[in-house]
């Protein structure tokens, strides 16, 4: 389930040029999308170490799904930027990462990206499908201003993965 994920230090770390607007803000909490939050120690130190080392000012990231050693069923990474970056230069900088990281891991490829409807919080999402030798995810990404957020699921179709990140962004994500 991890497998796009091990370029993710770069969501928190790209700076481009300034947006107007309300600044997002989001948090992991312990039930999204009717899953509870996966607590197993192991998880959570491997996507803690996903994210360290990121530029952004706050960094979370959650499994959600059974609990225990089991494998989560949805992974959310959340980073906290400063306000004025333009969400589509911050996607298209993410996929040529995401790209570049993938690249790195033997058997794995990774789609074009697909542009998906961010839904009514606006700013730019996209989603990657992301084969290696053993799983297939789709991996969704959203910039608004102050915040960059991932999903990550097994599946194979974005435009569902898509809907997923909508209703994550629907119950995490606060404007102003």
């Amino acid at each position: 389930m991890l497998i796009a994920l091990s370029a993710l230090s770069f969501l928190g770390g790209l700076v481009t040029a300034a947006q107007a607007g309300p600044v997002h803000t989001a948090t992991a909490p312990d039930h999204l999308v009717s899953l509870g939050r996966n607590t197993a120690p192991a998880l959570q130190q491997a996507l803690d170490a996903l994210v360290t080392g990121s530029s952004a000012t706050e960094t979370t990231a959650a499994g959600y799904g059974p609990n225990a050693e089991a494998k989560p069923t949805l992974l959310l990474f959340l980073f906290k930027r400063p306000a004025g970056e333009p969400p589509k230069a911050r996607l298209e900088e993410v996929g040529t990462e995401i790209t570049a990281g993938t690249k790195k891991m033997a058997g794995t490829t990774v789609s074009d990206p697909t542009p998906v409807d961010p839904g009514p919080l606006g700013g730019s999402a996209e989603c990657w499908t992301v084969h290696s030798q053993t799983n297939i995810v789709v991996f969704c990404v959203w910039a608004s201003n102050g915040l960059v957020g991932a999903v990550e699921e097994p599946s194979t179709d974005a435009e569902k993965t898509g809907g997923v990140m909508r209703a994550v962004r629907s119950e995490i994500e606060k404007v102003g």
